[in-house]
């Protein structure tokens, strides 16, 4: 059974998506190792980039760490307790440490990565451990509305301290990123940037591994029942009536807008449009003009 990468942009729909994918019990799970929350396992991570690129000189190091992530014996009991060195500590550390090896028991299939920062190393994972890939695309409105929700401010020009990046992927966005400057009010503009370079990256990935699996948020938002069961056919997951249940529970619910990170019940048809009611007219108009070129590529004048 191979290992599944689910990725994107982030606030692209990765974590709705795994969450519903991880209902099948043969396969593990990973939460983003590209990020930084993993600090107790075995191996540090190297990673020390947002949307960190993988590059052949660091591809030993990477391995290493990644292959830590994909076993179950993985946590380091020290670097655990010594982040809290209390007496609860110490019995959580202790019962991580023996689930981790009981983990060991079990008949996994593989495991899904969640992770939209692995998003510029996928092809780098695709070729070092064979996996399937899924990457989730969004509407570019929809996505700046949501990173303006949570205000989650990103340089974008932060991308050129990745050279090879640059230089595999974005040469062709290489003076507008030069160009932004990141200001306290720009936070559209910023974020705009950010969607035309993920997609951009996305658009590239469509032509050189077209075997990958891509769909639109909007398109799963829809038709949730009937587009899982494509995605978990074609990943050869169970899709069984409890998955059934999570989904439409996941997908009919009403929620408010807050500032949790991750809404995972929500009426996903009237979440395809919110944007519409929660961007202003020339915040719209921003976000179209700046992504323009590679948005026309994913969505035509009526998805506006």
């Amino acid at each position: 059974m191979k290992h599944i990468l689910i990725t994107g942009s982030n606030r692209s729909g990765t974590t709705w998506v795994g969450e519903i994918l991880k209902l099948d019990k043969k396969m593990n799970y990973i939460y983003e190792p590209f990020g930084k929350e993993h600090v107790t396992l075995k191996k540090e991570n190297p990673f020390q980039y947002h949307f960190h690129y993988v590059t052949k000189d660091e591809s030993l190091v990477a391995k290493e760490y990644l292959d830590c992530c994909f076993s179950e014996n993985n946590l380091s009991w020290s670097k655990d307790f010594n982040i809290n060195p209390t007496l609860r500590r110490l019995f959580s550390s202790t019962y991580r440490k023996l689930k981790s090896i009981y983990e060991l028991t079990k008949n996994y299939r593989g495991y899904i990565i969640k992770d939209p920062l692995a998003l510029f190393s996928s092809p780098w994972l695709y070729e070092n451990y064979h996996l399937d890939v899924l990457i989730i695309i969004r509407h570019p409105a929809a996505y700046v509305n949501s990173i303006k929700r949570m205000n989650w401010r990103v340089n974008p020009r932060d991308y050129l301290k990745q050279p090879e990046l640059i230089d595999n992927y974005l040469l062709d966005l290489k003076a507008e990123i030069e160009a932004f400057e990141q200001t306290d009010n720009n936070i559209i503009e910023e974020a705009a940037l950010r969607w035309k370079i993920y997609h951009h990256v996305i658009k590239k990935y469509q032509k050189e591994y077209p075997d990958w699996y891509y769909i639109k948020h909007e398109t799963i938002s829809e038709n949730p029942l009937s587009e899982f069961k494509k995605i978990f056919n074609e990943f050869n997951l169970e899709f069984d009536k409890s998955t059934k249940v999570k989904i439409i529970e996941s997908t009919t619910s009403s929620s408010k807008i807050n500032r949790d990170v991750h809404i995972l019940k929500r009426d996903s048809k009237k979440n395809i449009k919110k944007w519409k009611t929660q961007l202003s007219s020339q915040e719209i108009d921003t976000i179209k003009y700046i992504t323009k070129d590679v948005s026309k590529l994913f969505y035509n004048e009526l998805d506006w």
